[in-house]
């Protein structure tokens, strides 16, 4: 791999890091309530996840990828981050 391919994996990594949610394979029992749009226009969509207040998911032109967020933290849909529970709105 070039630098620049390793510097632009490293940028990844940080910025992945640095947003506080970790990427994971989607567990058999998770899915994404509602369908990521086929094309990536403005701002990113977030779906979040039929059972798991934790995990949301980041759609990638029409692919949701999951993602957990750390320990003590669940994802709000209001702001689109990992929020602590007392601040995230109660879920139907």
């Amino acid at each position: 791999m070039r630098l620049a391919g390793k510097l632009s994996l490293l940028s990844a990594l940080t910025v992945a890091a640095s947003a506080g949610a970790l990427a994971f394979a989607a567990p058999a029992s998770a899915a994404p309530v509602g369908q990521c749009p086929p094309t990536n226009q403005g701002d990113p969509v977030y779906l979040i996840d039929d059972r798991y207040m934790e995990v949301f998911y980041e759609c990638s032109w029409g692919v949701p990828t999951l993602f957990v967020c750390p320990t003590g933290l669940v994802f709000n849909p209001v702001i689109n981050v990992c929020d602590y529970p007392s601040n995230v709105p109660d879920r139907p």
